[in-house]
This record gives C-alpha cells, sequence and structure tokens, in this order.
C-alpha cells in the first residue's frame, strides 16, 4: 500500500512548507522520486550528473522523519539491431 511523504532539502535552504508530497511504498522510494523531480524541474540535472544531496524526508501518516542521501549516475544505452535487407 502506497504511503504519503513529504521530502525536502534543507542543504538547499529548503524548509519542509517547501517540500514535495509523493506517493510511495516507503521512505526510500520517495525520495528518489523527489530526486527525479527535482532534477528535471531544475533542469540542471545536479543529482543524476554526480551532485550528492541530503535531504529530509516525513511520513504523513505516522508523522517519522528521516534524513538520507540521495546520488544518481547517467547511464548511457546503445542498442544494435542488424539491418535486414527487403
Amino acid at each position: 500500500m502506497l504511503k504519503r511523504f513529504v521530502v525536502w532539502d534543507p542543504d538547499g535552504g529548503r524548509g519542509e512548507e517547501d517540500g514535495r508530497e509523493f506517493n510511495a511504498l516507503d521512505a526510500q522510494a520517495a525520495v528518489a522520486a523527489w530526486a527525479d523531480w527535482d532534477d528535471d524541474a531544475n533542469s540542471d540535472y545536479r543529482i543524476v550528473c554526480g551532485e550528492v544531496v541530503t535531504v529530509q524526508v516525513r511520513d504523513l501518516q505516522t508523522n517519522e522523519s528521516s534524513k538520507w542521501v540521495v546520488s544518481g549516475e547517467a547511464v548511457i544505452s546503445y542498442t544494435a539491431v542488424k539491418y535486414e535487407e527487403k
């Protein structure tokens, strides 16, 4: 069952009121969703380009709060398929 979380970046000068809410299975999935959102929303892709960010996440049902370190990587993938003459 999905739970509701709020995630924010306190090191970036953000407070919980600036946080973004996500439906996720757990806090780790909520943080990953936040990282994807943050990279896309800011168009700088800082996390996927190697910056490590520490965020705060709170479970809105239990009120439990925890700190997470989130990182990412850009993965280049190529596919080749043999060309068949018709």
